[in-house]
């Protein structure tokens, strides 16, 4: 299964040079012979060939198959590479790696991002949620982006080349003296994660779904005490309209739907002089203005109290 928090992109983004970390080893200096069906003795486990830095494509089922250009056998038994080819062997630049890029680098970033689940608080849940707010319109918060696309990039880098100067570069990005590293503010909680409570979480926090341009009115504040430990609520714009401050509105409504699509409150004329129940022991209060049909916001409520991801510690002593 695919990790669900980056793309090797990302893994770019944070360590430009990370794909020269991809294992291919040179075969060039254990000396193929000058023939156009060869074989090397002792080239350690090849997974997959590349010659002249085109990947040769899966290995021959037996050696007797490696009968036309380009195609290749590697027995593990015997550890003897075996290739065929229009040319001579040693006119060739030859590589091998362990497996195909797409799977290697897959690797590197399910490594990574269990690596980076690893490192927070264990009452975040797992995997990690995703956000209905980011700027850049991804599916994840750029912390967590961040955060795991570093030790995809550091996992590259310590099982291609442990002694690489790059390592520094993405290990002061997560922790450093100074303690301004990604991981030293999760741990200090200086950064903290939209899904973290907060104050408003207990009585709904209000996320933007999508809203029409033209809309001037919306969902001000909500209030209350939540009677479940958790609830994510989307609240729908029904019938549109105008509301103005001092005019009693009749027709614009809305309705509140949970992650099932369940109603928890059906169609409702907004009233802006009054908390309106959103459910769950939550209200809402608005703010007059423009409402499109089919506008809607998310409405997250959470019952335990608030706590961040600080994690600290104190002395004892015996007096």
């Amino acid at each position: 299964m695919a990790q669900p928090y980056i793309s090797w992109s990302d893994v770019r983004s944070v360590l430009a040079s990370v794909d020269a970390f991809d294992l291919k080893i040179n075969l060039n200096e254990n000396a193929f012979e000058d023939a156009t069906q060869d074989t090397l003795t002792d080239s350690g486990y090849i997974g997959r060939l590349f010659r002249d830095g085109t990947d040769l494509g899966d290995a021959e089922a037996t050696l007797i198959a490696v009968d036309a250009d380009g195609e290749w056998f590697y027995s593990a038994t015997t550890d003897i590479l075996t290739t065929f080819n229009t040319n001579a062997s040693d006119t060739y630049e030859w590589m091998t790696a362990p497996d195909t890029l797409a799977n290697i680098q897959a690797k590197f970033m399910n490594t990574g991002a269990e690596i980076f689940e690893s490192m927070l608080d264990p009452r975040f849940p797992r995997p990690l949620p995703k956000s209905d707010r980011t700027y850049s319109g991804g599916s994840y918060e750029a912390p967590i982006v961040k955060g795991v696309a570093l030790y995809a990039a550091r996992e590259a880098i310590v099982s291609s080349d442990p002694g690489s100067p790059e390592l520094l570069k993405v290990d002061i990005q997560l922790y450093n003296e100074q303690e301004t590293g990604l991981i030293d503010l999760i741990r200090s909680g200086d950064l903290k994660f939209e899904f973290e409570k907060t104050d408003s979480d207990e009585h709904g926090e209000i996320v933007i779904g999508v809203v029409d341009a033209s809309s001037t009115g919306y969902p001000v504040e909500t209030f209350g005490d939540a009677t479940v430990s958790f609830a994510k609520l989307k609240l729908t714009i029904g019938t549109g309209g105008t509301i103005t401050y001092g005019i009693a509105n009749s027709s614009v409504t809305y309705a509140v739907t949970d992650g099932d699509g369940t109603a928890i409150v059906a169609d409702t004329v907004i009233d802006i002089t009054e908390i309106q129940t959103l459910g769950y022991g939550t209200s809402v209060s608005w703010a007059p203005g423009v409402f499109k049909a089919g506008d809607y916001w998310y409405i997250y409520i959470r019952q335990h109290s608030t706590s961040s991801s600080v994690i600290s510690s104190f002395d004892l002593c015996r007096t």
